[in-house]
């Protein structure tokens, strides 16, 4: 079983004692969005083949790494860092933070980078865009050797809280032979960089330009872990390349504040 660790919220910066909690209990009590039911996974290394976890900030998390390390847990990160304004996205600690603990994180454990969503406006243009990835491709370099972008997951309640944003941050819709255009040019600032770019976008993926991502990726784990896992590709919207896994996250109050998110359909102050 590979357990998700969280799309549905940032357990590693805002849920670690309930992550804790449910380590000490000796099981996750898990919400059922859909049939309002939960269920009991118990944590052994019987039942449990990896954790895949997610997140924006792992600066406090670092100890719960360690001991699942140390008690021959395997796992993997999914590390976002985006580096928008503050308009877009509110991190509890500064980027140069996030990157030194990405950076640091990097050196012991498989990270992958994921440069998600990729959203477009006035402000954050494709010029943006390009100077931004690249800037941070070249701190990863040598350290996070895989990418994965996506574009804005576009979703009614997430429409409705962009057109909040003053209008230098309103959606800026691209064509697909723009899109594409700077799909080529992401790629080609990776590769100066050493790293793979992987997408979970339709439009790059169909045109052959990057390579499909599973950002929960049964061959990484095999990697990790020395077993062959027998688990399907179960993608979660258009484009997603995930194998199945049990998310053990609940839509709670994610602090990050991030206006694009999908998973967050409540409204908020904006800055």
């Amino acid at each position: 079983m590979i357990i998700s660790c969280s799309r549905r919220t940032d357990i590693p910066a805002f849920y670690k004692d309930y992550f804790v909690n449910s380590l000490q209990s000796g099981y996750f009590n898990v919400f059922n969005p859909v049939s309002k039911t939960f269920r009991k996974i118990i944590i052994n290394h019987e039942n449990i083949d990896a954790f895949v976890f997610w997140s924006k900030d792992y600066t406090n998390f670092i100890d719960v790494l360690d001991y699942l390390d140390a008690n021959n847990y395997k796992f993997y990160l999914n590390y976002t860092v985006n580096n928008y304004p503050c308009e877009l996205e509110q991190l509890k600690h500064p980027v140069s933070e996030i990157v030194s603990n990405c950076i640091d994180l990097s050196e012991r454990y498989t990270v992958y980078w994921r440069y998600d969503p990729i959203y477009i406006s006035e402000t954050t243009d494709i010029s943006f865009h390009l100077k931004n990835f690249a800037r941070l491709c070249e701190q990863f370099e040598k350290n996070v050797n895989r990418v994965i972008i996506n574009l804005l997951q576009e979703y009614p309640f997430v429409i409705k809280r962009l057109r909040g944003l003053s209008n230098e941050f309103q959606p800026k819709p691209l064509s697909d032979d723009e899109l594409i255009d700077f799909c080529i040019k992401i790629k080609e600032i990776a590769n100066k960089s050493g790293q793979i770019v992987y997408s979970c976008t339709p439009l790059f993926n169909q045109s052959m330009i990057l390579n499909q991502s599973h950002c929960i990726d049964r061959e990484t784990i095999t990697t990790i872990t020395g077993k062959k896992l027998n688990v399907k590709v179960r993608p979660v919207y258009n484009g997603c390349g995930c194998y199945e896994s049990i998310d053990i996250g609940d839509y709670r109050e994610c602090h990050h504040n991030c206006v694009y998110c999908y998973a967050n359909k409540r409204s908020f102050n904006l800055p």
